[in-house]
């Protein structure tokens, strides 16, 4: 079996997923399963970054499965509490406009039923390995 560094995973993160200026730090935590729903309160992490106007940071936790219909504790949804006519407004329009591909809607499920605790394990899955890249967002 083939070990990648944290390094060479973010740089092939960063291709697939189409963020550039998003730390390495962040695709980390998302490669390892971070929970994209959970901020503080019923405040997501989606939520924070709109009401920033951060869209590379919007665009990685979407494509690793934040809702963009969750509500906050004002029960507004990210779109509501962007700020007006700003880049992280458009982004959440696009989306919400956009279904998701059924190929991204399969990456999730199964990383979802895998769990977030046992996605370190993908590569030992007895699948091809085209598939387990495909898994791993490489």
């Amino acid at each position: 079996m083939r070990h990648h560094s944290p390094l060479l995973e973010i740089s092939a993160v960063r291709r697939t997923v189409g963020v550039r200026r998003l730390t390495g730090v962040h695709l980390l935590f998302f490669l390892t399963g971070a929970n994209v729903q959970k901020g503080r309160f019923l405040e997501t992490p989606l939520h924070a970054a709109a009401q920033k106007d951060c869209p590379e940071v919007m665009k990685a936790l979407l494509e690793f499965g934040a809702n963009i219909n969750s509500r906050n504790l004002e029960l507004k949804r990210p779109v509501e509490t962007a700020p007006p006519s700003s880049l992280a407004e458009g982004l959440l329009l696009l989306y919400e406009a956009t279904p998701r591909s059924l190929c991204q809607l399969c990456r999730l499920s199964i990383r979802e039923y895998v769990g977030r605790s046992r996605l370190h394990l993908i590569p030992e899955l007895q699948l091809p390995t085209l598939l387990k890249r495909f898994l791993q967002y490489r």
